[in-house]
């Protein structure tokens, strides 16, 4: 299968092997599939607008807390891996190598003022650096899927802060295969990646023999979902009402004193109630925008839709960064099944006549100008769209576009670490600070971002507020943005309405009220 494709293979080169399947795939069915309906540790099922890339069988895992990082393989192309990049950690402390793992810590950094100083510090980005840069794609494809996925955390934001040393603040995956569904052509292909670390030949029969176990189980008969225990969902939450609304009447304060502009304050929201996370997750994905995911770790389930933000970094000859805002999805124009455009048009008319959303929209524009032109060459930040409507099947929302090119001494982890903590507020360094007063637990993975990082040296990465599944718990963050002109009923209001949105993916999923 590989065939010609070889030739001028050399170590560090990652060659994609494809083929298409003459059978249609269901995303959620063939992921069941081949993850036991989810639940088999490090499985992911990532959908992106334009396709969807599933897999239970990645190469390595990346994870870090505090300031020790850890690398696994979880594959014997994985182990190939490390034995390839385990030369490429001098900016480590304390590094250990064995033939399945690399350990190591992060040194920690002297106090730094500027953005700048922080872009230049060392930290756990550059774990992933020294990994998916160490290969080059051998040729271009668009089936190839190689690359780091993952969720990296809120902490990740600055560096020079002390990380949670008892979870884990990013968890990232290095993908060498993958079924893909084109959602313009609605094409399955099944994906491998021949990972060239020496002359040995074997790592093209290794491709070829995933190509035929994915069609093996793509034949094989789709096994029904299993149903969740019918058992009442109990609520709780490290920050009761009371005390929220009081945050948030003193956060308008701040603002009016000028301490911040925009200030979001989360509390964390917990769910006891026995359930199949996959039957949750394709509840949530009902309600998304084009984008969504499903992790299974080695303890827990994460998922996610609805981006509220979305990074990409191209590479065509220049790099191009992009950072779009999207405003909270709203329903279209349905009626007896089908669009009517009168009333998908007075539901649209309805985003523009709501004055806080565009007072933010406005505001969220000019904060990521500030983020862009920290990381762009000087003169070529602009606003590229603004108060754009973007219409997918369900759903429709206000989108801004900021671009800029990248600076020629920065990468693609640059422009992610720079828009991470955007969650926090406007301005990000205040709003963080004041949100470590505020918040009873860390965020964690919560308001951090999932990420694809291709050996290319692009990048796409959506900020997503996950729920997290752990031992029959759901764990969730809800937030409020808080704003001069704002109010606290209203506002409350919202962190409701978010509340509730996850609660009827439970109960829809299988659990009662």
């Amino acid at each position: 299968m590989v065939g010609e494709q070889s030739k001028g293979a050399k170590p560090g080169s990652l060659l994609t092997v494809s083929k298409k399947s003459d059978i249609s795939l269901d995303a959620i069915g063939f992921f069941a599939q081949i993850s036991n309906f989810g639940k088999k540790k490090h499985s992911l099922l990532i959908e992106f607008k334009d396709k969807t890339i599933g897999t239970a069988d990645p190469a390595l895992v990346i994870t870090g807390k505090g300031s020790e990082f850890k690398i696994t393989a979880l594959t014997d192309n994985g182990k190939k891996i490390l034995q390839y990049v385990k030369g490429n950690f001098s900016f480590a402390e304390k590094v250990r190598y064995s033939k399945d793992t690399l350990s190591g810590i992060i040194p920690s950094q002297s106090k730094v003022i500027t953005q700048e100083q922080i872009m230049k510090s060392r930290s756990h980005l550059d774990v992933m650096r020294s990994i998916v840069f160490a290969f080059k794609q051998l040729s271009e494809s668009e089936d190839g899927v190689a690359g780091l996925y993952g969720m990296v955390g809120y902490d990740l934001a600055d560096p020079t802060q002390q990380m949670d040393a008892t979870e884990n603040s990013y968890i990232m995956y290095f993908v060498d295969n993958a079924f893909v569904i084109d959602h313009t052509s609605k094409e399955s292909s099944f994906v491998t990646t021949a990972i060239i670390t020496d002359n040995s030949k074997s790592v093209y029969d290794i491709a070829d023999k995933k190509i035929k176990w994915y069609e093996k189980l793509a034949e094989k008969k789709l096994a029904k979902m299993p149903k969740a225990k019918q058992k009442k969902a109990i609520t709780s939450y490290d920050i009761e009402d009371t005390e929220y609304i009081s945050a948030i009447k003193e956060i308008r304060k701040q603002i009016v004193h000028g301490s911040v502009i925009q200030l979001n304050p989360s509390r964390l929201v917990t769910i006891k109630v026995p359930a199949e996370p996959l039957s949750i997750y394709q509840e949530t994905r009902s309600s998304t925008a084009g984008y969504s995911f499903y992790v299974s770790t080695e303890d827990s389930v994460f998922m996610g839709s609805q981006p509220s933000l979305q990074l990409t970094v191209s590479n065509n000859g220049e790099k191009e960064v992009s950072l779009t805002t999207i405003s909270t999805a709203r329903p279209r124009g349905y009626e007896n099944g089908r669009i009517d455009l009168d009333l998908d048009a007075k539901k649209e008319v309805r985003i523009w006549a709501d004055e806080n959303e565009m007072i933010e929209h406005l505001i969220t524009i000019d904060a990521s100008r500030n983020i862009v032109s920290e990381i762009a060459k000087a003169g070529t930040c602009h606003v590229e769209k603004m108060f754009a409507i973007e219409k997918q099947d369900q759903y429709q929302y206000m989108y801004a576009t900021v671009q800029g090119l990248l600076k020629d001494n920065y990468d693609a982890l640059h422009a992610l670490q720079v828009s991470l903590g955007i969650s926090a507020g406007i301005p990000k360094q205040n709003a963080m600070s004041m949100l470590k007063s505020i918040e009873r637990t860390k965020r964690g993975m919560f308001g951090g971002s999932f990420i694809h990082v291709h050996p290319d040296g692009t990048i796409k990465s959506m900020l997503l507020e996950p729920i997290q599944f752990k031992k029959d718990t759901l764990t969730f963050r809800t937030s409020v943005s808080v704003t001069h002109h704002g109010n606290y009923p209203t506002d409350m209001q919202k962190s409701q309405r978010e509340e509730d949105t996850v609660l009827n993916f439970v109960m829809k999923a299988g659990a009662q009220r």
